[in-house]
């Protein structure tokens, strides 16, 4: 491999028979073939390297706020590379190698707000306001455990009365929402009924009698006296034979 000649063998050798590269290859000139810097430079021409997209500083920015880890997957063992480990534990390692590319100048004025996004329980166990990368992963990856499942089964069971309360205040309200509607459906039935007159025939046999000793009454037409202005219908008492006909 310390002659030229042998470096263009070793490589064209190497490459997949039948394949793109080695048909271009074989095709090459003998000029092209002298030294390995030729070939290098025919291959480089045919097949140019690819530029590779590298990250911005504000690309892990991103990357690094949109790592979180809610509260339910604290106390859950996930395995990595076959190797199992704590759900904050691998929050940590992935964190660690987000900053270790991005640089700490890039990322240092973003420890606040990460820390604003960790657990409630996580909080308790950091010190908050910390300026050092290295001293907030530090704490991350010291926490005690023990203090971790303590908080943690507590928060759980407090969840669960939350929850139990809330769906027996939601059975509470629905029944009472029932009770309601079937009030309302009673009362919509017992107002439908038969049409009734507005104006209650009255029994004429339950009806006060008339006082016997005032006479019945009809109006007549009197002729007028002389050299006198026509009266208005006066009225004269029924003589027995009138009140016998009604």
């Amino acid at each position: 491999m310390k002659t030229e000649p042998a470096k263009v063998t070793v490589f064209s050798t190497l490459l997949s028979a039948g394949s793109i590269a080695d048909t271009w290859c074989n095709k090459l000139s003998a000029s092209d073939k002298n030294t390995w810097a030729d070939v290098k430079t025919a291959f480089m021409t045919r097949w140019p390297a690819i530029t590779v997209a590298e990250k911005t500083g504000l690309d892990y920015q991103h990357e690094i706020l949109a790592l979180c880890l809610v509260e339910e997957e604290l106390r859950v063992q996930v395995t990595i590379a076959d190797v199992p480990t704590w759900s904050h534990l691998q929050f940590h390692a992935s964190l660690q190698q987000l900053i270790n590319e991005a640089g700490t100048a890039t990322t240092a004025g973003l420890i606040y707000q990460v820390h604003e996004n960790l657990p409630t329980i996580m909080k308790e166990l950091t010190t908050p306001g910390l300026t050092d990368w290295k001293k907030f992963l530090e704490e991350i990856k010291d926490i005690d455990m023990n203090k971790l499942h303590k908080k943690a089964q507590a928060s759980r069971m407090k969840k669960e009365v939350e929850k139990a309360q809330n769906a027996q205040l939601t059975w509470l309200e629905n029944s009472q929402a029932e009770a309601v509607e079937i009030m309302c459906l009673q009362l919509q039935h017992a107002n439908v009924g038969p049409m009734q007159n507005e104006h209650p025939i009255i029994n004429n046999s339950t009806s006060m009698p008339f006082n016997n000793a005032m006479a019945r009454i009809r109006y007549i037409t009197r002729e007028p006296p002389q050299n006198a202005r026509q009266p208005f219908h006066q009225c004269q008492p029924l003589t027995p034979e009138e009140q016998d006909m009604m």
